[in-house]
């Protein structure tokens, strides 16, 4: 039986893992990735996992010694080599056209951040984006006001960012928690948001 080729394309899925989260959902997670059309590269963080990580179709980035979750992040950075990045949670599930989608929005030079909708579960709204990100972020500067006192949007999950603004922005802070809502500021004042309806 031939097998089929899917596009590859210029966006770099990184997604840190160690403890349950490896164990138990990493699998999901990167075939949730590698499924996509066009198909990005992927690199998994193993972020001193008890046990060494084992990915098949992903690179491996191995770090000596635990690190924060920010830090981890910034590790998987330092190998990408392409124009967009992600930064996925080894909890999550890339539903499919998701990568597609986001490309479409990410096309104008001055979009540092496309966003699409997430999901819970059982298949509600999370929230995140909130409702107004389309409509601030046609106003970049009241959007960069706006989200540096309360976070409109996520810097992980259903968000592609272009890798030149995350390096500009110096990547993630080392922290283990807000370190999301810290970048999202720093990129709110390099350029705007797009958003994609798709979930």
């Amino acid at each position: 039986m031939p097998t089929i080729q899917r596009r590859t394309c210029d966006v770099t899925v990184i997604i840190p893992a160690w403890g349950v989260h490896a164990d138990r959902h990493l699998a999901t997670a990167i075939a949730s990735v590698v499924r996509q059309d066009p198909r990005p590269r992927l690199v998994v963080v193993d972020n001193a996992n008890e046990r060494p990580l084992v990915a098949v179709d992903a690179d491996i980035v191995r770090l000596g010694r635990r690190v924060s979750v920010g830090a981890s992040r910034n590790a998987g950075l330092h190998a990408v080599d392409t124009r967009y990045v992600m930064f996925w949670d080894a909890d999550d599930e890339m539903l499919p056209g998701t990568i597609a989608a986001l490309l479409e929005v990410m096309d104008p030079r001055d979009v540092v951040a496309g966003v699409a909708r997430i999901l819970e579960e059982d298949l509600s709204d999370h929230g995140w984006p909130r409702t107004r990100f389309n409509w601030l972020a046609r106003r970049p500067r009241v959007w960069a006001a706006v989200h540096a006192v309360t976070g409109m949007f996520p810097t992980t999950g259903a968000v592609m960012i272009r890798s030149d603004a995350l390096r500009d922005a110096d990547g993630f802070p080392d922290l283990d928690c807000g370190d999301d809502w810290a970048l999202g500021v720093s990129l709110a004042v390099r350029g705007r948001g797009a958003f994609t309806p798709h979930a």
